[in-house]
């Protein structure tokens, strides 16, 4: 499932080195002023982040999968053919790299997701692409044979 090397649970691993060390926004250190210093490297905290979730039902070759990704790095790869996950088409989730729990009083308020610009697409099989594709280019092709024929 995880595409991390075996064992790599914690943002400790290399795997997850391209999330870089933050600190916490100037507006939320004034609140809570006891988040000092910055995050460790491989934790995916105090950044907007491109989250993709591809989802691969293609009978032709068998797969049916949902492969979760954040900023271009593959999270996670699930076969939906021996995994059912519940709900429709869509998915919201947390995801904790840091094995360790704060000692912060305020926790419970910290640890949050925000998530924000959603947007949902789908797109056509490569099967309805290529029909797409065929349908567009005939009468080109078509037109091009017409224009071609010399009369003398």
């Amino acid at each position: 499932m995880y595409a991390a090397p075996a064992g790599a649970i914690n943002e400790s691993n290399i795997y997850y080195s391209v999330f870089t060390a933050q600190s916490a926004p100037a507006a939320q250190l004034a609140l809570f002023p006891g988040q000092t210093g910055s995050t460790s490297v491989g934790e995916a905290a105090f950044a907007w982040r491109n989250v993709t979730i591809n989802v691969v039902n293609d009978t032709s070759l068998g797969l049916n999968t949902a492969t979760w990704s954040i900023d271009g790095l593959r999270i996670a790869t699930v076969d939906l053919n021996t995994v059912t996950l519940a709900g429709g088409n869509i998915l919201f989730g947390h995801h904790d790299t840091n094995a360790v729990v704060s000692t912060d009083l305020n926790r419970s308020l910290l640890n949050v997701t925000l998530i924000d610009n959603i947007r949902v697409t789908a797109v056509p099989e490569p099967s309805a692409l290529a029909l797409i594709l065929v349908g567009a280019v005939i009468p080109v092709f078509r037109r091009h044979r017409r224009r071609s024929v010399v009369a003398c």
